[in-house]
């Protein structure tokens, strides 16, 4: 089923978003043939596939020209996208869903310019220094790092091996874990807050310059979504607009909301969300979204969370190692350290998932449609309108701006949730969202056909997720500089244990190394090959050596980095959240010139008002003299006529 309607006018009284959702709610809501039966109803049989809006033959001469202006002009050119969908009027045309998505995703990108520069000057500190590193020159030297033997990493098929032999991870760690990044990880914790209340200032002033101060979502909450209505068979009036309308009993949504939460697997877990009946679009997509970033975080996160939290934590010493079910050995860090693994994996993500999601962004709509173009050739053009070739174009759908927030908050809790481990995180995300401005509007305008325009004065739940983002991001970077990096065990050393004044962080490797007997292996742990003859090893931990009195125990430098990662990240997060929370009340939400205008505007709405029903009570106080004075005249004329009769 296809929708068209005339084009508007220059001028108009009603906006093209009005004149869509009346078009929309005219092909789901009226009764079909036979009279009994709402269109909605046949959403669940696929009766209805789509609903296609009248194109627009000038703004498509733009988007074919070769000099297309998102190429070159696409972060600044809001406009220029929200007159293709539908909002061409000059007062209308800001004021699509479309419109704040990328009203965000350019603010976001701007704020990311200036965390890329930092990140960049932070990973810059770090690669000059890595040379003058104590701690790599004493891996790297053949007479310190060469002469000290590792214990074996695996049971029975790993060999020891020589500590030298991480010369090159080790050099390639200190570029990301040192002073720096201590520095950037307490800016991002207040750049992130900065970025929050910097946009609520944005969105504010673009709520009054797309008139949406007042604008309300009621509507959206009282509007039922067609696939409620058809698996709803009881009606119930509804207390605000005292109608009858379908009403799902608390038995039935009872069932379906414990079906629903019994599951976690994602493809049945959406099946179960689409049977669950939402009553409104609001809730509907407010439920979609919480539900799918869940999932989401579950499935982009867990790795990075092992890898920096897990990893190498409980893996125990030679003699007593750990292990899953008494079967599996728990797995070591990298020689290196687990930091080093958790930049690797952020880099791999931040530089070749996000380019091979961009491609498949471009290059699966444009697959779709060409292949539909061939079918199409037989057709002349004069048989097959152009609004007909528009219509074979892909369905951006209802929730088509959901997966292209959902790239971004992902992308967001990347840079601010682990970005103490890789400092260039932010501005491979910068470099990344430069291109997808341009692929998003590319793809919106040239592959998909016009979504149906739609108000929205915010992000709306979005919000609360990148505030929830923001602050769990505090937490995680704490720890990650105090458990994953070595920053805090080299402070611990440098203040505490060094025993040369003139070079205090000589020594650091091996005081971090703890010696192991290798006849005290268990058998399921000994190597099966010693061809080096070794008899003592070397491992990652704070633990006296053999025929010590506390033999393979923890040593009291142990009890002392633990209590300084401790207070480390309890002293890190008390201040960067008293800064978040006093940057978040000193900056308002909304800036004043809006407030002044917005009560301005209020007062002259008023004063209105007011001059208008004075004029009315003005009219109706006149019209009763005239009335009374017409009375009067009355009676006097009937008291003369009376008079007259009488004489």
């Amino acid at each position: 089923m296809s929708l068209s309607g005339h084009r508007r006018e220059e001028e108009t009284l009603i906006e093209m978003s009005v004149t869509d959702d009346i078009s929309v709610l005219t092909d789901f809501r009226s009764p079909d043939s036979a009279g009994d039966e709402s269109n909605g109803a046949l959403l669940d049989n696929n009766s209805i596939t789509d609903s296609e809006l009248p194109g627009n033959s000038e703004i498509d001469k733009h988007v074919q020209s070769k000099d297309s202006v998102f190429f070159w002009d696409g972060i600044r050119r809001i406009d220029f996208i929200l007159s293709y969908t539908d909002e061409t009027n000059k007062e209308a045309e800001k004021k699509a869903k479309i419109g704040i998505y990328f009203a965000w995703l350019g603010f976001y990108t701007e704020m990311l310019f200036y965390a890329a520069v930092v990140g960049f000057f932070c990973f810059l500190y770090g690669w000059i220094t890595m040379d003058d590193s104590i701690s790599s020159k004493e891996i790297c030297d053949p007479g310190i790092g060469g002469q000290i033997i590792m214990c074996p990493l695996c049971d029975k098929r790993c060999e020891f091996w020589r500590l030298n032999s991480t010369c090159e991870p080790s050099q390639y760690s200190h570029m990301f874990d040192n002073v720096a990044t201590l520095f950037f990880a307490i800016f991002m914790g207040i750049w992130v807050t900065l970025f929050l209340e910097f946009w609520k200032r944005r969105q504010a002033r673009l709520e009054y310059e797309w008139d949406l101060v007042d604008f309300e979502e009621e509507q959206q909450q009282l509007q039922l979504r067609p696939e409620y209505e058809a698996k709803c068979t009881d009606k119930k009036k509804n207390p605000v607009t005292q109608e009858m309308e379908p009403y799902l009993p608390p038995s039935s949504k009872a069932v379906r909301f414990c079906f629903s939460g019994a599951t976690v697997l994602f493809w049945v877990s959406t099946f179960i969300f689409l049977i669950l009946p939402l009553t409104t679009h609001l809730e509907y997509e407010n439920r979609l979204t919480m539900k799918m970033f869940l999932f989401q975080f579950v499935n982009y996160y867990s790795s990075c969370f092992y890898v920096a939290f897990f990893k190498g934590k409980f893996v125990g010493y030679p003699a007593d190692y750990t292990y899953l079910f008494g079967k599996w050995r728990n797995e070591e860090c990298d020689p290196a350290g687990c930091l080093i693994e958790l930049t690797t994996q952020l880099t791999i993500v931040m530089a070749g998932k996000q380019i091979w999601g961009n491609i498949q962004e471009a290059f699966v709509p444009w697959t779709w449609n060409w292949l539909k173009r061939r079918k199409a050739r037989n057709h002349p053009e004069n048989l097959y309108s152009r609004w007909e070739q528009d219509g074979d174009l892909q369905t951006f759908g209802g929730l088509g701006l959901f997966y292209e927030y959902l790239e971004m908050v992902v992308q967001f809790g990347f840079i601010t949730l682990f970005v103490a481990s890789f400092p260039l995180a932010p501005l491979l995300a910068l470099l990344n969202n430069i291109l997808e401005i341009r692929v998003d509007s590319w793809k919106l305008t040239t592959q998909f056909k016009r979504p149906v325009a739609a108000k929205a004065h915010s992000i709306g739940v979005w919000q609360e997720i990148l505030n929830g983002i923001a602050i769990l991001s505090v937490v995680t970077n704490a720890f990650i500089v105090a458990f994953t990096s070595d920053m805090i065990p080299r402070l611990v050393y440098y203040y505490a244990y060094t025993q040369d004044k003139d070079m205090p962080m000589s020594g650091y490797i091996s005081s971090s190394l703890s010696i192991f007997n290798v006849t005290d292996f268990k058998e399921q742990s000994m190597p099966t090959k010693n061809d080096m003859n070794v008899l003592s090893c070397r491992y990652r931990d704070y633990r006296y050596p053999p025929g010590h009195g506390k033999e393979y125990q923890v040593t009291m430098q142990y009890w002392h980095i633990l209590a300084a990662k401790m207070a480390f990240i309890i002293i890190m997060e008390h201040v960067v959240f008293l800064v978040k929370f006093f940057v978040a009340w000193l900056i308002p939400d909304i800036p004043s010139e809006v407030k002044a205008r917005v009560k301005r505007e209020k007062f002259l709405t008023q004063k209105i008002l007011h001059e208008y029903e004075l004029e009315k009570l003005k009219e109706k106080l006149s019209n009763k003299n005239q009335t009374l004075s017409d009375d009067k005249e009355l009676i006097a004329t009937k008291g003369k006529v009376a008079l007259s009769a009488a004489m």
